[in-house]
């Protein structure tokens, strides 16, 4: 009498060998996939701090403008011209995002920037306030704003 076998028994090689090049399949498409889940922070990053989340940068009248909050339980978050330094909102307590989540709204330039001006926004997250360089920071990638100029009042003159 013949006995039938079991599923796999006869083959398992052929299914192990099979599994192996899918696995190993999957382990290649999924590393390109993480490089691209990777958040905007750049090397210098502080274990256990995100940099900020921004969600809008925009220009209006000779002023940047970023909204941005705080994606961490703790530190502090801030957004900077990353040219000069220059935190917007002057250092105001107010302008600086804690781990409550809130979104906070600061800007720079207060209607004197020029018009084609490039600001180079970015924000950091750090353990304090900064009181000198964006040092010992966790930050985010460089968002190029170019500043508007005043609208035309429309009159002729």
């Amino acid at each position: 009498m013949h006995r039938p076998e079991k599923w796999g028994r006869r083959h398992a090689g052929d299914i192990i060998s099979t599994m192996t090049r899918r696995l190993s399949l999957l382990a290649l498409l999924a590393v390109p996939a993480a490089a691209l889940a990777l958040p905007g922070a750049t090397a210098n990053a502080i274990p256990g701090l995100d940099a900020p989340v921004i969600e809008e940068v925009f220009s209006v009248s000779g002023t940047v403008s970023a909204k941005f909050h705080n994606p961490n339980n703790d530190g502090v978050c801030w957004i900077f011209n990353a040219k000069t330094g220059e935190i917007f909102g002057g250092n105001n307590p107010t302008s600086f995002a804690t781990g409550d989540h809130k979104m906070v709204q600061t800007s720079i330039g207060n209607g004197g920037l020029p018009a084609g001006q490039v600001i180079d926004v970015r924000g950091a997250c750090a353990w304090e306030r900064p009181t000198g360089p964006h040092d010992n920071v966790t930050v985010t990638d460089i968002i190029p704003v170019t500043v508007v100029g005043k609208p035309s009042t429309g009159s002729f003159g």
